[in-house]
């Protein structure tokens, strides 16, 4: 899965020369089997502002996205 399947082309994430900074702090949901990803969704493009994040959420089982892509505000 490319990150062109969990956010919408779109959307502007913060990047640098080399690097897009999409992600924060993602996890596993134990309970539901789903991978919970911390997507960028609004960001002031400043390195001393913390960016705000949607829940992108995988089907562990099955590997589908079970939620949306994310479009950024």
């Amino acid at each position: 899965m490319g990150l062109s399947d969990i956010v919408s082309p779109n959307t502007r994430l913060p990047r640098s020369v080399s690097s897009i900074w999409w992600g924060g702090k993602h996890y596993i949901d134990e309970k539901n089997l789903q991978l919970v990803l911390k997507v960028v969704s609004k960001c002031s493009n400043s390195p001393d502002d913390e960016p705000e994040y949607k829940d992108v959420r995988v089907d562990l089982t099955g590997g589908e996205l079970i939620k949306a892509r994310v479009v950024a505000e």
